[in-house]
């Protein structure tokens, strides 16, 4: 447990802040400026593992809680919650649970509600998973009301159309982001595509997502790959 990040909803809108806990784990203060962790930990594979955790400043807050210029709360979908939880009572859809409960008023059946693929569930098809995974982790940014409208790059799900998805689409910024590659995403070719070589990425200015991660997040980067390597051109 090293920080945990809040967003509160007054008056004059949304605000974003981050409390940092002690080493006894007894106490959070809130650290407006954020804040470097020296972390070590052992990871799935039983490496040993040792990173410098950046806890994002408030105004970094801003570059993914952004939408149309205001601070917005993200992952908050009907696609994201519909979905199959395990409550103390019993397993039940979210959506459902929380209508019942009454969280939620005026909400679609489940069967009626959108719904977004479970990334790492192999069962599903391998586009729908690799959407889902590219909407939540990049979608919130980039969209056309999101902080990455500006690179005409858009990974949300709500996008259709095949040049605004990265396919044959030439970055807006060219320099080290881009590797020397031409393209956001060749069919076929992950290694020549973009979007991969900045998943890759640790290196600051290059990584994408461009806060909240200091290591590559492997499962979900050989899910990208595969879904580009599986791509056909149209």
């Amino acid at each position: 447990m090293l920080e945990t990040r809040l967003l509160i909803h007054r008056r004059a809108g949304w605000t974003a802040l981050t409390y940092v806990w002690n080493a006894p784990r007894t106490e959070a203060r809130l650290k407006r400026a954020g804040a470097r962790i020296d972390v070590s930990f052992t990871d799935t594979a039983g490496q040993p593992r040792q990173i410098d955790y950046r806890v994002p400043n408030q105004n970094q807050c801003k570059e993914c809680h952004s939408l149309s210029g205001r601070i917005a709360p993200i992952g908050v979908k009907a696609r994201n919650l519909n979905g199959v939880f395990v409550y103390p009572e019993g397993s039940e859809n979210q959506l459902a649970h929380w209508t019942r409960t009454g969280m939620l008023a005026g909400a679609p059946a489940p069967d009626k509600a959108p719904r977004a693929a479970v990334w790492t569930d192999a069962a599903e098809p391998l586009e729908a998973r690799a959407r889902a995974y590219l909407d939540a982790n990049c979608g919130h940014c980039h969209n056309p009301r999101g902080m990455a409208s500006n690179t005409g790059l858009n990974l949300d799900l709500e996008e259709t159309r095949l040049a605004k998805l990265g396919l044959g689409k030439r970055p807006v910024a060219a320099g080290k982001g881009a590797g020397n590659l031409d393209l956001d995403l060749v069919p076929g070719r992950p290694d020549a595509s973009i979007i991969g070589y900045r998943m890759a990425s640790t290196e600051p200015g290059v990584m994408m997502p461009e806060l909240g991660r200091s290591v590559v997040h492997t499962e979900g980067l050989a899910l990208v790959r595969e879904y580009i390597a599986r791509m056909q051109r149209p």
